[in-house]
């Protein structure tokens, strides 16, 4: 009895593991485009094809933070040197302020998972 438990409750904590939004890397300064790298935590088996990532844009927040620049990035999921899924961002043009602030939404077959991203920029 005691195996066919521990065997369940084996399979059941595979299960939980969930899709996520991992940490950012920033790979870019003050007065350049933006380049950060944010790690897909627990793909499991889903490849880049079973996601879409989109920038979530309210206005009012960025308003109440103080932040003036409106950005647009674009996004690319790929896999990493160590086969990782990373969402790459990218904005269009040269970053004027210290630090961005963006809400990321992740959706999948399984649901939608939404993270805010505040980074700051060396100059």
């Amino acid at each position: 009895m005691r195996i066919i438990i521990l065997l369940l409750s084996l399979l059941f904590a595979q299960l939980s593991l969930a899709v996520g939004l991992g940490q950012a890397t920033l790979f870019s300064s003050l007065g350049q485009p933006l380049k950060v790298d944010i790690v897909i935590v627990d793909a499991g088996g889903l490849t880049a094809d079973d996601f879409k990532v989109r920038q979530i844009r309210p206005k009012s927040s960025r308003e109440d933070i103080g932040l003036t620049q409106d950005i647009s990035y674009r996004f690319e999921i790929v896999r990493d040197e160590h086969q990782q899924l990373i969402i790459q961002a990218r904005s269009r043009g040269n970053i004027s302020e210290p630090y961005v602030s963006f809400l990321l939404s992740l959706e999948m077959p399984s649901g939608v998972v939404s993270r805010e991203y505040t980074l700051m920029l060396d100059i």
